[in-house]
């Protein structure tokens, strides 16, 4: 609806005495009715041309979309597993950090018994 009203002011501009035909009063069509049939051809290409238009945008726009879904899931994908590997590596660290402290006892351990048999 928009669109007819659009189309239809700029008829009515565009069939405006002199308003497109600048200084020249001679006509450069045989009628007005042939310039505004012409006129009025061409708008009526110019909106099916806009339909396209809007049709290959709103395509890409859901190709984009749907794109950007996919990229939303893959960083959650990616957020969980980095996540799992985090807390993998402080486990893995906790586990070190007991390992050593028990290798130090026992390397302690260790010296004192060889000092007491060497004492």
């Amino acid at each position: 609806m928009q669109r007819a009203c659009v189309v239809f002011v700029l008829l009515l501009a565009m069939s405006a005495p002199g308003a497109t035909r600048g200084a020249s009063h001679e006509p450069r069509y045989k009628s007005e009715f042939t310039y505004d049939e012409q006129l009025l051809e061409k708008m009526i290409r110019m909106e099916a041309e806009m339909d396209k238009w809007e049709t290959r945008m709103n395509e890409q726009l859901g190709q984009l979309t749907s794109l950007r879904e996919h990229i939303d899931h893959l960083m959650k994908t990616e957020d969980f597993r980095l996540e799992l590997i985090q807390d993998a590596f402080v486990e893995s660290r906790n586990n070190l950090t007991a390992l050593l402290s028990r290798a130090d006892s026992q390397v302690q351990q260790l010296i004192e018994k060889i000092k007491k048999g060497r004492v």
